[in-house]
């Protein structure tokens, strides 16, 4: 549970005043003589259509309410008074990827290609998935936008340029220089890796296995973006899968 509220930009409630009073520039009149609950903050630079300027108000109920439901050290109540969202959605949305943990695969994946031929040393785990980022789109129906109000973009997996091997998912990691060798030409693609990280990893999943995109350099997915994944897994989570037969 996160929030951006009536709440002081700095965290500190001792730096505002919560109280009742007549504040003088509501409008219209004659709600400027009306005791009222005062504003914590205001930005006069910015108006709504009835002149107003922008106001917000201490939400000491809503505080309490947020915070009942804090889990961690992750900061979960950020200030509605700042003129930049942007950090505040970024450190919210951190918190919810730690509960969802998107792109978890639970069950063991099939290896499409155990080995090159009897006898030889077998390569990297390669899956059978397909995974499409779905872009939300604002015209159902028409066009690349589907009935289900998203554009879907298939993502081909992610090739190490000297092998044309997918890389290792026991060795790859998001912030390792595997990765790097890969041109941005050939982004946006998928990887697997294993994560065993007890809090932003997969730790119920089969091997910590997660999917994720790796993007183009310095780009973002659009906001709203999911990433949807189906791969061909064995049929429990409490067994390895048998290899394909070449």
């Amino acid at each position: 549970m996160s929030g951006i509220i009536g709440w002081p930009a700095n965290n500190d409630a001792s730096t505002v005043n919560f109280a009742i009073g007549v504040d003088t520039t509501s409008l219209p009149a004659p709600q400027s003589t009306y005791w009222d609950y005062m504003p914590i903050c205001t930005i006069p630079t910015q108006k709504s259509a009835d002149g107003n300027i922008y106001k917000a108000y201490g939400a000491l109920r809503l505080k309490a309410f947020v915070d009942a439901y804090k889990k961690g050290a992750d900061q979960n109540v950020f200030s509605i008074c700042n003129n930049d969202f942007a950090a505040a959605m970024t450190q919210i949305g951190n918190a919810v990827v730690k509960v969802l943990k998107p792109g978890c695969v639970r069950y063991p994946l099939i290896d499409t290609q155990p080995s090159p031929s009897p006898g030889t040393a077998r390569g990297p785990l390669q899956p059978e998935c397909q995974v499409v980022d779905k872009i939300p789109c604002d015209t159902p129906g028409s066009g690349a936008c589907l009935v289900n109000g998203y554009i879907e973009n298939s993502l081909p997996e992610c090739k190490d340029p000297n092998t044309g091997l997918p890389f290792d998912p026991a060795t790859v990691t998001p912030t390792g220089a595997q990765l790097n060798s890969v041109p941005d030409s050939n982004r946006p693609c998928w990887y697997l890796y294993y994560t065993m990280d007890p809090v932003a990893g997969c730790p119920d999943a089969y091997n910590g296995q997660r999917i994720t995109a790796l993007r183009p350099s310095g780009i973002q997915a659009p906001a709203g973006t999911l990433l949807a994944l189906k791969c061909l897994t064995c049929a429990r989570a409490d067994q390895t899968c048998p290899p394909l037969r070449p």
